[in-house]
């Protein structure tokens, strides 16, 4: 909260200093020499002087900011790693994959698990059977997994129909946004939208993004 107010404050007072700066950019614009940049970074410091801020405040907030937006990158990619009660939500479908012939290789093969692939061919994987590390690999497919994606299992594997439907119910209740599930990509919202005549959706999900152009 403190950076945030400092960081509002320091773009406010940008907007008073920057015509300013501007300005004595604009008055050495064709001067070179080294007397004239000299005397151009002293008055831009004057500037910066006399609203009391220093020219990398702004650059300080971020720096301090990196670690925590990097940190948060991480936890919203692989949220199950980070949160259990999602993590649980995959069980036990991800246990009955594992013993279903095949449903594993499927899993390999959905349209997000390609990022994954080193996974697929490490050791861990190859030799493991229901190993810590072969659960997690397959609940990072199922995490990036689109409701198609998981209609796809049921429809090839009919024994595991029940737990796909309980573990995309629970998602379903993590995932809801506005009433949309944001664990499907915009253009899977978009395709399901257009066959089931929801126009209103079609329409807002062309337009957010024209009109953020």
């Amino acid at each position: 909260m403190p950076l945030t107010i400092k960081q509002q404050k320091f773009s406010k007072l940008s907007a008073k200093m920057n015509p300013e700066i501007q300005a004595i950019q604009a008055k050495y614009k064709n001067r070179k020499d080294q007397d004239a940049q000299l005397a151009q970074n002293q008055e831009i410091q004057a500037v910066y002087a006399k609203y009391g801020v220093s020219p990398t405040g702004s650059c300080l907030y971020m720096l301090i900011q990196m670690p925590i937006l990097f940190a948060l990158y991480r936890v919203i990619y692989a949220i199950p790693a980070y949160v259990g009660r999602v993590k649980e939500a995959f069980f036990p479908l991800v246990d009955n994959i594992i013993d279903t012939a095949g449903a594993t290789e499927l899993v390999q093969n959905l349209s997000n698990s390609a990022m994954y692939s080193k996974q697929f061919t490490n050791s861990g994987f190859v030799a493991g059977t229901h190993s810590e590390y072969v659960q997690n690999t397959i609940i990072d497919c199922l995490n990036k997994a689109s409701t198609a994606d998981f209609a796809s299992i049921s429809e090839k594997f009919p024994s595991l129909a029940a737990d796909v439907t309980n573990t995309v119910s629970k998602l379903e209740e993590y995932n809801n946004f506005l009433g949309l599930n944001i664990g499907n990509s915009p253009s899977y919202v978009l395709k399901e939208a257009w066959a089931n005549g929801a126009w209103l959706l079609v329409i807002g999900a062309i337009a957010i993004p024209v009109l953020s152009a």
